[in-house]
């Protein structure tokens, strides 16, 4: 049968309104769920033996766990504490879903804010530099010229505002593991790292001292992406616990 231009449109009219309603219906974002749906907050944490995390027989004590525990009795949800061996370990575990929060003195690094979202800071901590053991030196003036290794944990804007950065021949370490050989050997004069970081080392017969009038950063907990009611919520912890201090 012969189809006029009448017709035609009008066929035309019905697969576009056809298309524009699947559009609608199929391409519609679905609502994020909420990482507490299930009534519990699991956090990945680092033991540090320190003031912001410490694991004894009653569990974990210390400035993490205070505001984590905050967070969760504000929700009213259970709270489960799961170990992570490193920052690596916590940004692992986090995307494969099975944390809603990472915890361990952890600075704000590009590579992780880059795919979760960031607390409030809730405290400013130094950056520090390793030597070998009878070196007494705060700062990077002594190593002009010479090798000085940088943990990958620094955070750039520390690494932008250390004094004297640009007169040294910097090497990058994304693992520490033979840290303390490589400065005992020559390698390297010294290291760039965060405080945690700086402690374990010293346990290895190094000297750890913060770096004078050096800069400080903040420390914050990271969560998965989507979760900004929880980021709120985390927020709000952080504030009653430093309006505390």
């Amino acid at each position: 049968m012969r189809k006029t231009a009448k017709h035609w449109i009008g066929a035309c009219c019905l697969v576009l309104a056809a298309a524009a309603l699947a559009g609608c219906s199929g391409n519609e974002p679905a609502a994020e769920v909420s990482a507490v749906a299930d009534g519990m907050l699991t956090v990945g944490i680092i033991d540090g033996q320190d003031i912001f995390a410490a694991k004894g027989k009653s569990g974990y004590e210390g400035i993490e766990p205070s505001i984590l525990n905050k967070l969760a009795a504000d929700l009213g949800v259970q709270i489960t504490y799961v170990d992570a061996k490193d920052t690596q370990d916590l940004m692992d575990q986090m995307d494969a879903g099975t944390i809603d929060v990472a915890a361990g003195r952890l600075g704000q690094l590009e590579i992780y804010s880059s795919g979760h979202l960031v607390s409030s800071s809730y405290a400013r901590k130094g950056i520090y530099l390793v030597t070998p053991a009878n070196l007494y030196v705060d700062s990077l003036v002594t190593f002009a010229d010479e090798n000085v290794g940088i943990s990958a944990l620094t955070p750039d804007t520390a690494r932008l505002n250390l004094a004297n950065i640009e007169t040294v021949n910097l090497v990058n370490y994304t693992d520490l593991s033979g840290v303390a050989a490589d400065i005992n050997g020559g390698v390297i004069s010294a290291l760039i790292c965060t405080e945690r970081e700086a402690l374990a080392l010293a346990e290895q017969g190094l000297r750890a001292i913060e770096i004078y009038n050096g800069p400080q950063t903040d420390t914050v907990f990271y969560l998965a992406p989507g979760q900004t009611e929880l980021q709120g919520n985390l927020n709000a912890a952080i504030r009653q616990y430093l309006d505390g201090q």
